[in-house]
């Protein structure tokens, strides 16, 4: 009976052996039922091997996941937002944190993440070397980029130009050029006028003037460059340095050679400029003018230069102008005003306009003639002089242009 126990005994535990995980009991001769009063379990054969292969397995996939991670901060890193390039300008408070300026760079659209851009800028040298101040960035900067921007000290912004710049031309009267530096705003009308009419100035051409006279004539034409609320007193004396500049000490010896003043040879170049604007012209236009002042049979000594009267009618609302277009025998024949050249002889009271420089020339160096009249700008667009009237009323005589 003991022979055939053992022998039962023996057979279990080679089944045992040849199962998975069996609960088994171990048998001690004598006793029935289980040691220790509880069950116990037979790890299967081979069982060691296993958990090494799964705790390898687990090991790989993390790895993996640690590499891909890797692998994205560093694309990121390296990487713009994409999109359309937009420029911005962003600006760096003194003493700010890298974890402030990266959420504000996050929020402009500059980094993809404001915690990936911490983690870049802590790797490569922490927030110190943030520099405070406006930086150009743009969103096809890469994060790196952005960083090394952020190290730069930011270029000095350009000066802000409020500057404007008004071509002066010739011909124009003191009112027009008043009236296109106020709208522009460089000066106001009256501010420039009353430097005009009254500003004090110290250019010997200036001494040669009649008491109470302005500087109209005197305010060379050309470009200037200037800013808004530019002071009237230094913009009028700007024009007349500019004067000074160009009427030369030769032309001043060539007005005396005249016996007249620079501000004759300014009165006369101002009535030349509105006549016309082409040099050899305004030259014949010069000794024309020339002759009459020194005729006293026809012409009574008398300019009887239009452009005389229409400074003298000043503003003409109805054409929004300071000439007027069309003037009249009637215009010409009742404007009461010593500017008025076919009422009074000699020159007007001084300039009516800015002459330029080919003015200025044609006023010293008039073309020599026998011509009393002209008819500027005819039917054929020339100018016809002649030496008497009938010539000039049929657009006779020589043409000029």
């Amino acid at each position: 009976m003991a022979d055939d126990q053992q022998m039962d005994r023996l057979r279990r535990l080679r089944a045992a052996r040849g199962t998975g995980a069996t609960r088994v009991e171990v048998y001690t001769p004598g006793k029935s039922g289980t040691q220790g009063g509880g069950p116990l379990y037979v790890a299967p054969r081979g069982g060691g091997h296993a958990g090494a292969m799964a705790a390898l397995l687990l090991i790989l996939v993390i790895a993996i996941g640690v590499i891909g991670a890797g692998g994205y901060v560093l694309h990121q890193f390296h990487s713009s937002v994409g999109g359309p390039r937009k420029e911005v300008r962003f600006v760096v408070r003194p003493g700010e944190t890298v974890s402030s300026v990266a959420t504000e760079l996050s929020q402009a659209g500059l980094v993809s993440s404001g915690f990936l851009f911490q983690l870049y800028y802590r790797f490569n040298g922490g927030a110190g070397n943030i520099v405070a101040g406006p930086h150009l960035l743009n969103t096809d900067m890469s994060m790196q980029q952005v960083a090394d921007a952020l190290r730069q000290v930011p270029p000095a912004p350009p000066p802000v130009d409020h500057s404007q710049d008004y071509n002066i031309l010739p011909g124009h009267r003191a009112e027009e050029i008043a009236t296109d530096l106020a709208a522009g705003g460089a000066v106001s009308y009256n501010a420039f006028m009353n430097q005009v009419r009254h500003g004090s100035f110290n250019y010997w051409f200036l001494k040669g003037r009649p008491p109470g006279a302005s500087v109209e004539g005197f305010l060379y034409p050309g470009l200037y460059h200037l800013h808004k609320h530019f002071d009237a007193h230094t913009l009028v004396n700007m024009m007349l340095a500019n004067f000074a500049a160009h009427f030369t000490p030769a032309m001043h010896a060539q007005a005396a050679k005249r016996h007249m003043s620079a501000f004759d040879i300014v009165t006369m170049a101002s009535i030349v400029q509105r006549e016309s604007s082409i040099p050899i012209v305004e030259q014949y236009i010069a000794g024309t003018y020339y002759n009459r002042l020194n005729n006293s049979a026809v012409v009574s000594n008398r300019l009887n230069a239009d452009p005389t009267v229409q400074y003298a009618l000043g503003y003409r609302p109805q054409e929004k102008t300071w000439w007027e277009r069309s003037l009249s025998q009637t215009q010409t024949g009742s404007t009461i005003s010593p500017y008025n050249t076919y009422l009074n002889s000699g020159l007007p009271p001084g300039p009516i306009s800015e002459p330029g420089a080919s003015a200025l020339n044609a006023a010293l160096n008039p073309a020599p003639s026998q011509f009393l009249f002209f008819q500027a700008f005819g039917k054929d667009n020339k100018t016809h002089f002649c030496v008497t009237l009938d010539c000039q009323n049929n657009e006779a005589g020589v043409t000029v242009n």
